[in-house]
């Protein structure tokens, strides 16, 4: 989605299915039949290969394991309240999948049936189709039979349907099923019937097999400038409106236009055209908090667009000075400077989502529009859905003309749902195509941005679109390094040009940073630099924040972009040294969830230490306060405590005094919220505020509550889909500001040499300690960020160490799963970490806790419990495991948890990423981990405590012995510990809770 949920967090999880014995109505359970004249089913406890694999090891390993299920004549059930193992195959994203069957021996083959799950409340799609091939020469070459559309599919039950392809009469040895992926695709029994031997009148196929690709001489990009893309080369995607639930209004300016049409050099002068296209796209919701594409939050019609919506963005589109006529003033501005008279810009705008759950649109020609498909039909909620298309692309097309532009060209449309299903009742795939057919009968061209593998991403031209770009959704989520040229492989087999994407955290977050190197690294090396028209995502103001910044670093991401855009970006990205990180264009904050030193990491929290001696200074001027030397001067073992009256926000301090500090900290008690300065900034400060000349400067520590019902913007979300996120106090605002001598600017202290640990209140009795952390709020993005820190109930604070200040709160983050119940014994373990971010559900309300764990993503979550990072010196991590290499997702987790003696291989040169790991393997870290953070190892006697004690390693056993000790784990409820079984997600977090209480 391009609006980045965060679902995709650090583990991927495949639905649990349960079982339902099935005896079939025909010879499923005789395959062949002594005469061979019987029909069966030939596929019958058959092993199905995958041919086409998905791209990610982790998701390929589970998909292996499971298509044994597809032959055994069990048939899987909907119904997740019921025990007992899934019988369905689930498929994962990343490419469409082709599963192939070795019948045994020549047969007659008269049938094929494929039941599939469709169960969209769990993210879980039926297949758009499913093809189905033969081959009588070993696989060498394979002949296509027909292919199903989901349309044809027969409904079985409320989630079940049937893929069938009937009147056959082929000779066959082998058979092949291919589908796309869009995120879930489920299947349960393929059943082939027909006859064990060749029928005398079956026909031996011939002619080429199905294939999704285009014809081979149509394997290239999108080439820049051609007429396919109307003469695009490079489009930037600008957001404006209404954003974060419709609470931020974002009208786009002259000032952000002018540095995306225009290169502008670091004087401030323009010097060439940037970005030769801006398409115009609406948040994703409207001022009303209603949405104008697909989400899990769109519950009901409240939720959707309406026609006020969309005519509210129609207006704010050709409002004056903003938008539309702030870019035909920046490019007028620009032509006159570069003396391109007859230079014309280009423009694309798009058409939201006509949501099917919208039961009252509004009133277009008279007609009241509902699309709901239940209430009006099938073929009515279409042609209402149409209806409103054609009535937003009349009205841009009325309202462009009316606005006389001079200096712009409305090149056409773009279609704002990033994945078409071709569902019956909705009818998506018709409404795209009479939409784009709609659109060019206007003269306009459309064009499309589907996400990575998204559902019909590969039939843009069947859909009817002129040309369209693929997300590859490498900026956001856990991928392969390699996932920007395995997306431009994919893009030039099928014709699709590549999106570009940014992170917004990019200026504080090096991984990201070099995600963004990438991106254009890949680029040269992958030809889409040169050879393929391009579309820019840019999350929120980045773009913006770098061409502004003055740290040369970010700066430069600018810089590069734009040789990149022109073609001689270099393809090697070589990170600078960072000599002053100050200055940061973003807030600065590290977002790494649970990463960062927590009070005791770096030092003792705020007032901690034994006997701090407590200076009262003298009364206070409003909610200003001056601290003169007399009160600097007491300090206690290290440490002088300054307890401010009540009502005071900020605490003046001269600077030359704090000098006189040396080696000792400052804690400031603003009533229950404090701030511990250690000696390393407040050197850091008196640098700062000296001039030379002795002159006195100040220094003002501030922390300032803000109610939350007060906080305008700022305010926290409330509750969706499952999560509820509440302030559990006050907001405050955290800064320190040097006031120089004589009257200088004042400067704002925006980095730390070393962090500065903050203890904010929250309201105890009113939450729920293990569901809160400290946030910050991310100006550029607008929302609130994860920190981190630690609760203490018995003081009703939470105490984190920050690296630069801003507006913090305390926030409650109580996240709920459809499939983990109050009654499961993981229930409040997954909620206390998915409120650390630790871990998150494939979905906004499917978590998944019966799917095992390999031993990178066990390693990775134990790391990011820990906080550990892999050395930053550039030296050779401690292991030489040959099955993991530094494009590998999984490295750097490897790589710290390697040098932290976390972890060792299978063998000498072998870790094994992609295996499940056992549950003595998990005891072994569990210790490992608990000794790394307590400095101490659990004991464990060697007393036999379970039943299947013999079934422990002997290299585990006192690991186990010890885990079960300490309270890390315990057996499997039979009095067995299961040594060798795979960890399902539900034990890891538990484990890692269990870990993360006694911390």
């Amino acid at each position: 989605m391009r609006w980045k949920s965060k679902m995709t967090g650090l583990l991927v999880f495949v639905m649990v299915v349960a079982l339902l014995p099935f005896g079939p109505a025909y010879a499923a359970g005789d395959p062949g039949g002594s005469a061979g004249d019987t029909v069966t089913n030939l596929v019958y406890n058959k092993q199905p290969v995958l041919s086409v694999e998905s791209g990610d090891a982790a998701v390929r390993t589970s998909e292996q394991a499971k298509v044994k299920f597809l032959t055994d004549s069990l048939l899987g059930t909907g119904d997740w309240g019921k025990e007992g193992s899934t019988r369905y195959a689930s498929f994962f994203r990343n490419i469409g999948r082709s599963l192939v069957i070795d019948l045994g021996q020549p047969s007659t083959l008269r049938e094929v049936n494929v039941r599939a799950l469709d169960d969209p409340s769990a993210g879980i799609y039926k297949p758009d189709y499913l093809a189905v091939s033969v081959s009588n020469d070993d696989g060498q070459s394979w002949h296509f039979l027909g292919k199903i559309p989901n349309s044809a599919a027969v409904k079985l039950d409320a989630k079940q349907y049937v893929y069938t392809l009937g009147g056959l009469n082929v000779k066959a040895s082998k058979i092949k099923i291919s589908f796309e992926v869009d995120v879930f695709i489920f299947l349960d029994e393929i059943e082939a019937l027909g006859l064990t031997q060749v029928a005398a009148d079956a026909v031996v196929p011939a002619g080429p097999d199905f294939s999704p690709y285009l014809p081979n001489e149509e394997h290239k990009f999108p080439a820049p400038g051609s007429a396919q893309v109307g003469g695009l080369k490079h489009e930037y995607l600008l957001y404006g409106g209404w954003h974060t639930n419709g609470t931020v209004y974002l009208p786009r300016t002259y000032q952000d236009m002018l540095p995306v049409v225009a290169y502008i050099d670091g004087d401030g002068v323009i010097q060439d055209w940037f970005y030769d296209t801006i398409l115009f796209m609406n948040y994703a919701t409207s001022s009303q908090n209603r949405s104008y594409i697909s989400a899990s939050t769109v519950t009901s019609a409240a939720y959707a667009s309406n026609k006020e919506d969309w005519q509210e963005y129609a207006d704010l589109l050709f409002k004056p000075d903003v938008q539309l006529a702030a870019l035909e003033q920046a490019v007028a501005d620009v032509k006159t400077k570069l003396n391109q008279p007859d230079y014309k810009y280009k423009v694309y705008i798009s058409i939201p989502k006509a949501l099917p759950i919208q039961n009252h649109f509004g009133v277009v020609n008279g007609k009241t529009l509902n699309f709901d498909h239940n209430a009006v039909g099938d073929d009515q909620a279409l042609d209402n859905r149409m209806a409103a298309v054609k009535w937003y692309v009349d009205l841009l097309m009325q309202k462009w003309e009316a606005a006389g532009f001079k200096h712009l060209s409305l090149e056409g449309f773009y279609w704002y749902d990033e994945a078409v299903h071709n569902y019956a009742s909705n009818r998506e795939e018709e409404l795209v195509k009479q939409s784009t057919a709609y659109v060019h009968a206007k003269g306009k061209k459309i064009h499309w941005i589907p996400f990575y593998q998204a559902a019909g991403a590969f039939r843009w031209k069947e859909l009817g679109f002129d040309f369209a770009f693929i997300q590859p959704n490498y900026a956001f989520y856990t991928s392969p390094k390699t996932r920007p040229t395995d997306t431009a492989d994919l893009a030039k087999r099928f014709g699709l040009g590549v999106e570009m994407e940014v992170h917004h955290n990019i200026f504080r977050d090096e991984a990201l940073r070099t995600k963004f190197y990438d991106y254009l690294d890949q680029g040269v090396t992958a030809a889409y630099m040169k050879e393929s028209a391009l579309a820019w995502y840019w999350a929120t103001d980045t773009f913006q924040l770098a061409y502004k910044s003055k740290v040369a670093r970010d700066r430069k991401i600018y810089e590069d972009t734009y040789n990149f855009v022109k073609g001689t970006y270099p393809d090697k990205y070589v990170p600078p040294v960072i000599e002053n990180p100050g200055n940061n264009p973003d807030d600065g904050t590290d977002d790494t969830p649970g990463s960062g030193p927590v009070s005791g990491g770096s030092g003792p929290g705020p007032g901690s230490g034994p006997g701090p001696v407590t200076v009262q200074p003298s009364t206070p001027d409003g909610e200003r306060q001056t601290i003169g030397r007399e009160q600097l001067g007491g300090s206690r073992d290290g440490q002088v405590t300054i307890q401010l009256p009540a009502g005071v926000r900020e605490a003046v301090l001269p600077a030359d005094e704090l000098a006189k500090l040396g080696d000792e900290r400052l804690v400031l008690h603003f009533g229950a919220a404090s701030v511990l300065v250690p000696a390393a900034v407040l050197k850091q400060i008196t640098e700062l505020a000296a001039d030379g000349n002795g002159a006195r400067a100040e220094a003002i520590v501030t922390a300032r509550p803000v109610a939350a019902d007060q906080a305008g913007d700022k305010k926290p979300a409330g509750a969706s889909g499952g999560l509820a996120v509440t302030a559990a106090g006050d907001l405050y605002e955290f800064a320190i500001t040097i006031v120089p001598a004589g009257g200088q600017t004042s400067v704002e202290l925006d980095r730390f040499s070393e962090p500065v640990n903050v203890e904010v209140p929250y309201r105890k009795g009113a939450v729920n300690e293990n569901l809160i952390g400290l946030y910050v709020y991310n100006e550029s993005t607008k929302e609130w960020d994860y920190v981190g820190g630690r609760a203490d109930a018995s003081k009703g604070v939470v105490t984190a160490a920050l690296n630069h200040f801003s507006t913090y709160a305390v926030l409650e983050y109580d996240k709920t799963f459809a499939d983990v119940g109050k009654t499961d014994w993981a229930y409040e373990a997954i909620r206390s970490l998915s409120a650390k971010h630790l871990v998150e559900g494939v979905s906004a309300r499917a978590f998944e806790p019966s799917r095992s764990v390999t031993r990178a993503e066990f390693a990775t979550l134990l790391v990011r419990m820990l906080g550990l990072t892999k050395d930053a010196s550039g030296a050779a991590p401690a292991f030489a495991f040959a099955d993991v290499t530094r494009s590998d997702w999984h490295y750097d987790a490897i790589a710290a948890a390697s040098d932290a003696g976390l972890i060792q291989g299978r063998s000498a040169d072998a870790f094994k990423p992609q295996a499940t790991i056992s549950r003595e393997e998990m005891a072994a870290l569990m210790v490992r981990a608990y000794a790394y953070a307590s400095g101490t190892r659990p004991a464990g006697t060697a007393a036999e405590r379970y039943s299947d004690e013999s079934d422990i390693s002997e290299w585990a056993r006192a690991d186990v012995y010890a885990a079960s000790e300490a309270g890390l784990m315990q057996g499997t409820g039979d009095e067995r510990f299961a040594a060798k079984s795979a960890v399902t997600r539900a034990e890891a977090v538990q484990a890692i809770y269990n870990l993360v209480k006694q911390r």
